[in-house]
C-alpha cells in the first residue's frame, strides 16, 4: 500500500505517464479521419497507404479514450494530481505557514556598509519591507541583527493549487469524452426531410438509440465556384424538428450549427439528379442519386441485378465524340447514364434535364436536378469540461508567474564605522528584478 501511495505522489512518473498520453492523442489527431474525409479519400488511402489507414483506424481519438488502457492511465494520473494536491493543502491547513524552496530558485549575494547603527538600520529596513508588502521576521539584538522576508508565496501557491485543480478537470473530460462522445455523417438530399437516427451512413461512440428523435432537413443549397470551376462557398439552411423542437439555422463551410449539444458541420457539397427508371411499363427505380465523384461517376445497384453508373455533366458539351463539361456549374444539365451486368456493359445513353431516352431495355427520365451535402454530426460532452480545464490552467499559471515568489535575508552586523550588510536574495522567476530592488533597498539604507 506504502508502494502504491509513493507512486501516486511520483511527480516524475506522473509526468512520463503525461507525455506519453498526450503523444498518443497528438498523434490520433495528425492522423486522417474517416469521419473527416470524404468516402473516395476514405477508400483510396486504404489502398496508396495501407500503414496510414490501419493506425488511422485503430488509433481513431474515439477510439482511444474508450479503450480500457487509456482510461486507466487516465484514472491513475487523476488520482495522482488529487492526492499531490490534497497533500499541499493539507501540509498548509495544519501550519498555515508557506517555506519558500530556495533549491529551486536564483540566488545572489550583496554586501554593503551603512555608517548607521544597526538598530536604526533595522528599523528602517522593516518600514520599507512593510511598505512594499513583504513578510518578515527579525532575531538578534544589538549589533547583530538578521531579518528574513518573503513576497508572493500566498499567490503563488494559491496558483499552483489552481493549476491542479485544472488539470483533475482536464482529466475529468477523459472519462466524459469516453461515456458522451458521438460522430457520425449524414448525407442529406436538398429538400427531403430524414430521421436522424436513419440517415447517418456512418457513426462511431455512443449508440444511435442515445440521438434525440429529430427529422432533419436541408434547403436552399447553394455552392459558388470562382470561374465555375473553383470552389469559393457553399451553404444553405438546415431544420431540425422533434417533439419538443423545432428550429432552423443558416450553415456553412465555416458556419456549423449546433443542435440539442450535437454539432453540425458541411463537409461534402454535391449534385443529385432524380432518375425515374421503367422496365416494361413498371417503374423499378425512383430515387434521388447522390452523386459523389464528380469526375468518375458512381454506380447503383438495380432491382434486377445490374448495376448503373451515373456521371453528370453539369455545364454539357459535345465535340465529336467528345463528352465535357465547360464549368461545374449547372447551365445545361446532361446525365450519361450505362447498365451493366457484372463487368459487361449492356446500353448506354444521354438524358437532358426534363427529359428522357431509352437506354438498352429501360425508359430513363430525368425530371429534376437537386443538391445534396455530407454533414459531419459530432457531440463531445467532454469538450467543455477540457475548455473549462484550460482556462483555469492559464489563470493558474498566470497568478502563479505574476506572483513573483521571493525572498531576503538580511544580516546586519555593527562594526566601528557603521553597521555591515550582508544580503542574500533568492528568486523563483525573476532573479534580475529582485537583485535590482534590494540594491535599491541597501542604497535607500546607506543614505
Amino acid at each position: 500500500m506504502g508502494g502504491l501511495w509513493r507512486l501516486l505522489n511520483s511527480r516524475k512518473f506522473a509526468i512520463i505517464l503525461l507525455v506519453a498520453l498526450l503523444g498518443l492523442l497528438s498523434l490520433s489527431a495528425l492522423l486522417p479521419s474517416e469521419i473527416t474525409l470524404t468516402a473516395e479519400k476514405w477508400a483510396g488511402l486504404k489502398e496508396r497507404r495501407p500503414l496510414v489507414f490501419e493506425l488511422s483506424k485503430r488509433l481513431s481519438t474515439p477510439h482511444i479514450v474508450r479503450n480500457p488502457a487509456f482510461i486507466i492511465v487516465s484514472a491513475f494520473l487523476f488520482l495522482s494530481t488529487l492526492s499531490c494536491t490534497a497533500t499541499r493543502i493539507s501540509g498548509w491547513w495544519r501550519t498555515r505557514r508557506l517555506e519558500f524552496d530556495k533549491e529551486r530558485s536564483f540566488p545572489f549575494t550583496l554586501e554593503d556598509a551603512s555608517v548607521k547603527p544597526a538598530g536604526v538600520l533595522k528599523e528602517e529596513l522593516a518600514g520599507i519591507l512593510r511598505a512594499k508588502g513583504w513578510d518578515f521576521s527579525l532575531s538578534g539584538e544589538g549589533g547583530n541583527v538578521a531579518i528574513a522576508a518573503q513576497k508572493g508565496l500566498r499567490a503563488g501557491f494559491w496558483g499552483s493549487i489552481v493549476f491542479h485543480l485544472s488539470l483533475i478537470v482536464c482529466f475529468i473530460a477523459a472519462p466524459v469524452t469516453a461515456l458522451t462522445v458521438f460522430r457520425g455523417k449524414l448525407a442529406l438530399t436538398e429538400g427531403i426531410t430524414v430521421p436522424m437516427k436513419e440517415g447517418l451512413e456512418f457513426h462511431e461512440g455512443r449508440p444511435l438509440g442515445s440521438l434525440p428523435a429529430l427529422d432533419i432537413t436541408v434547403t436552399d443549397l447553394k455552392g459558388e465556384y470562382a470561374e465555375g470551376i473553383y470552389k469559393v462557398q457553399f451553404g444553405g439552411r438546415l431544420k431540425a424538428e422533434g417533439r419538443y423542437f423545432k428550429r432552423e439555422f443558416p450553415f456553412s463551410v465555416n458556419n456549423p450549427v449546433d443542435v440539442m449539444g450535437y454539432q453540425f458541420t458541411l463537409n461534402e457539397f454535391g449534385r443529385s439528379p432524380l432518375v425515374v427508371i421503367e422496365k416494361g411499363g413498371a417503374e423499378v427505380f425512383n430515387y434521388y442519386l447522390n452523386l459523389r465523384h464528380s469526375s468518375t461517376g458512381d454506380y447503383f445497384d438495380l432491382p434486377d441485378g445490374s448495376r448503373l453508373f451515373a456521371l453528370l455533366f453539369p455545364d454539357f458539351f459535345r465535340e465529336g465524340d467528345k463528352l465535357g463539361t465547360r464549368s461545374k456549374e449547372p447551365l445545361n444539365p446532361v446525365l450519361l447514364l450505362k447498365v451493366f451486368e457484372g463487368e459487361k456493359e449492356l446500353a448506354k445513353g444521354l438524358v437532358r434535364l426534363g427529359e428522357g431516352t431509352d437506354v438498352g431495355p429501360y425508359s430513363v427520365g430525368f425530371p429534376e436536378l437537386r443538391n445534396w451535402a455530407g454533414i459531419i454530426v459530432v457531440r463531445e460532452a467532454g469538450l467543455p469540461v477540457l475548455m473549462a480545464g484550460m482556462a483555469m490552467s492559464v489563470a493558474g499559471l498566470l497568478v502563479r508567474f505574476l506572483s513573483n515568489e521571493r525572498r531576503l535575508e538580511f544580516e546586519l552586523t555593527g562594526a566601528e564605522s557603521g553597521t555591515k550588510i550582508a544580503i542574500k536574495g533568492y528568486g523563483r522567476y525573476y532573479p534580475a528584478f529582485l537583485e535590482r530592488e534590494v540594491r535599491e533597498m541597501a542604497g535607500r539604507l546607506k543614505t
